[in-house]
């Protein structure tokens, strides 16, 4: 509304005046107030934007908007632009350690320990994700059968020929003494070394295309990188169902509702 009166100044201000009501004119100096306050909200009009869609991933970007905006913030000289800088400090206090949005723009291929201004904030969510990926059953149950896979080998062979038994015997405890947590860390490794992909593509098509690669941390991605960081999907979702059902359409079943409501958000 502010930026569409500034547009819009010299018209009003023209129409006023040629109706003789120049006593509504705002005056030079608190337009210029109004410009500086566009400006500084410019970049929040921008970030509730793209944090309000519904198909893109939002808690990722929590982290690197944040900073994003507080920089931006603490390089104008407004008083807006300080309130607005003081208020995001403490309500994004520490918000690199929270576990779930650390977590998730960790294993966001377009941002992984970049988006982090705290470089400790981010290896220690590094350790974490290890921690989990080495705690899942699937890598636990490859980790127990390989001492029973390498000591099946290792006999095989050697029946075969007994010259390399000693190097096959060697070669079957370091698999088996292999933890699930070194495996992880070194799964996680690779996956931080990869370049980053391009911020307007799709993280989720991207474990897709890479899960052979990484089976194990792309199980602990797909489960953060789906969290929703606002409400507004779900608000709208309600909004939708009020305008649905009416007094008219009180009869409606529930069935044909969620098939209405579903229909409707493939149109979105």
């Amino acid at each position: 509304m502010l930026r569409r009166y500034l547009e819009q100044d010299e018209a009003i201000r023209t129409t006023l005046c040629l109706l003789d009501r120049s006593d509504l004119l705002i005056a030079s100096d608190k337009t210029a107030i109004l410009k500086e306050a566009v400006d500084t909200l410019q970049p929040f009009e921008a970030v509730t934007t793209e944090m309000s869609s519904e198909k893109y991933l939002s808690a990722s970007k929590i982290i690197p908007l944040a900073k994003s905006l507080m920089m931006i913030s603490s390089q104008k000289t407004s008083e807006l632009a300080a309130k607005l800088l003081h208020h995001m400090r403490g309500r994004f206090f520490n918000v690199e350690n929270n576990p779930i949005l650390a977590s998730a723009t960790l294993l966001d291929p377009r941002f992984k320990k970049f988006a982090f201004s705290d470089q400790s904030a981010a290896d220690k969510i590094a350790r974490t994700v290890v921690a989990q990926c080495a705690s899942q059953p699937s890598l636990e149950r490859i980790s127990s059968g390989a001492e029973t896979s390498a000591s099946n080998e290792v006999s095989a062979s050697s029946e075969l020929n007994p010259l390399w038994q000693f190097f096959d015997q060697r070669v079957a405890e370091v698999r088996a003494t292999r933890q699930p947590a070194t495996d992880a860390f070194t799964e996680l490794q690779q996956y931080l070394r990869m370049p980053l992909i391009a911020r307007q593509d799709d993280p989720l098509e991207w474990w897709r295309n890479n899960e052979a690669a990484f089976p194990n941390v792309k199980q602990i991605a797909t489960k953060y990188l789906v969290v929703l960081a606002t409400s507004v999907p779900s608000e709208r979702l309600f909004s939708k169902a009020g305008e649905l059902i009416s007094a008219r359409r009180s009869t409606l079943k529930p069935k044909n509702v969620d098939m209405f409501l579903f229909l409707n958000s493939l149109d979105n």
